[in-house]
Parts: C-alpha cells; structure tokens; sequence
C-alpha cells in the first residue's frame, strides 16, 4: 500500500469532510450518559474538527519556521567553529 506523506493525508480528511457535509452527513461526539433518555449525548463536533485542522496547519507551518531557524543557525555557528 502506498504511504501517503502528513500533508496529503490531511489534505484528504478536509476533502472527506467537504463530501461528507455536502450529502448532509453529520460528524458527531457521541458519549455515555446514563441520565439521557437514550443512555448516549449527541453532540455536534464539525466546528472542533475544522479547529483542529486548522491548528495542525498553523503547528506544522510554525514546525517549518523552527526548523529552518535552527538550520540556519546551525550552519551559522558551524562556520563560525570552522574558521577558529
């Protein structure tokens, strides 16, 4: 099975949940409570999802930043070690 790589993995759930909205499914949290007239809560959770696509995009752009930071200072101090 071919290995799908972060970025397409997450671009596919976004384009699952479009398709899966534009049908009229639901994405729901269900969870126990035994004082519901059915035992189960139903709640809605598309916006905590979208949310959470959202915060993996902004991580992994800020992971990105971090890294060429670090890169660059990295290959900044082995300079500076070279010369000495």
């Amino acid at each position: 099975m071919e290995q799908l790589d972060d970025t397409e993995r997450l671009k596919r759930f976004e384009q699952l949940l479009e398709t899966k909205d534009r049908k009229g499914n639901r994405l729901c949290w269900i969870r126990w409570n035994p004082n519901s007239k059915y035992g189960y809560e139903i709640d809605d959770a598309r916006d905590e999802v979208i949310w959470m696509v959202y915060e993996i995009k902004r991580l992994r752009e800020e992971n990105a930043e971090f890294k060429s930071f670090v890169d660059n200072f990295r290959d900044a101090m082995e300079e500076e070690f070279k010369d000495k």
